[in-house]
């Protein structure tokens, strides 16, 4: 049993995609233009998650000083709670840097609350500022929805972040051989 688990955290780890947002249009008119992240992006569903250049806006503003990776950030769009999912089974959300958007002097207090199902498994506070990103590794394993909520209601940049999004085929098998025990492993495209 204890082989099977660490096979299956081994091939969970393999399978992490990083995030960039990069590859998102923003829209076509003079900048500032943002759009709405489509659900799909990086296998999972997005709600309330919009992208922006981020290298268009103002220096002071923390879309401009939270990007990781040019050129794009996600954000909260109007400082609502915003939610990641993911259709059927479950995901990871391993790390990620959160930024205050908007140009204030105090902090932005971000909850990041993980549910599989409706059971709550994770709940944690993380301090962001607008002065530049902050990398946190969430470690939230075994989730089907992320919801982040700002405090005040202001709106968060998140750049660069690392989740990980198991194939079904590759759940199904690596789950079987956790439950059953099996020592030899099948040739799969879950080993990569």
């Amino acid at each position: 049993m204890s082989l099977g688990l660490a096979l299956l955290g081994a091939a969970w780890k393999v399978n992490a995609t990083l995030l960039t947002f990069d590859s998102l249009s923003t829209g076509f008119s003079p900048p500032p233009t943002y759009a709405t992240i489509p659900n799909g992006y990086g296998g999972l569903n997005w709600d309330n998650f919009d992208v922006i250049n981020g290298e268009t806006m103002d220096t002071s503003d923390g879309y401009h000083s939270g990007v990781v990776s040019p050129n794009n950030v996600a954000f909260n769009a109007y400082g609502d709670p915003a939610t990641i999912s993911i259709a059927s089974g479950v995901f990871a959300m391993n790390s990620g840097y959160l930024t205050a958007a908007l140009n204030l002097n105090t902090p932005v207090q971000i909850e990041v609350q993980g549910f599989f199902g409706t059971t709550l498994l994770y709940d944690n506070f993380y301090s962001v500022y607008n002065t530049g990103p902050t990398l946190f590794n969430f470690d939230y394993a075994g989730v089907n929805e992320v919801t982040f909520i700002s405090s005040p209601a202001q709106q968060f940049a998140m750049d660069n972040l690392d989740v990980t999004v198991p194939d079904q085929t590759c759940t199904v098998i690596l789950l079987g051989i956790t439950f059953i025990g099996l020592r030899v492993l099948p040739k799969t495209s879950c080993w990569r």
